[in-house]
């Protein structure tokens, strides 16, 4: 008998950004944790939404477009094409406005290593 997971297959959902189709892929659950370490880790270096663009842009395939090692490089690409994806991508993955502020109370609770402890840890923007 085949497990009902290995059987899933990606919905892509296709946003036009940067003059072309890209396509905008679900997070797995460790993708949607990597993004909130991402997020812990990178305050105020890289955008929130080149993060989440990273772990959801993708082409026809589903093969991801970009790495981590593109998010300093994405986060300085036009506000409106990231938002574009970004968007499609916080509604595919059921992330609401409400999600992205817990989490941004969470990460200020979180002491990064190179804050003391007397000081709470720099809050996320978009």
């Amino acid at each position: 008998m085949t497990h009902r997971l290995l059987g899933h297959k990606q919905k892509l959902t296709p946003v036009e950004a940067w003059g072309e189709t890209v396509y905008v892929r679900r997070m797995s659950g460790l993708a949607r944790e990597l993004v909130a370490a991402e997020i812990q880790q990178e305050t105020h270096k890289v955008s929130v939404r080149a993060i989440v663009v990273r772990h959801t842009a993708c082409d026809a395939d589903g093969d991801f477009l970009f790495s981590d090692a593109d998010l300093a490089d994405l986060s300085n690409e036009p506000y409106a094409e990231l938002d574009k994806i970004a968007t499609v991508a916080y509604s595919l993955n059921e992330m609401t406005a409400a999600d992205l502020d817990a989490l941004k109370k969470t990460l200020e609770r979180i002491p990064t290593a190179s804050s003391s402890t007397d000081s709470p840890a720099p809050s996320v923007e978009q």
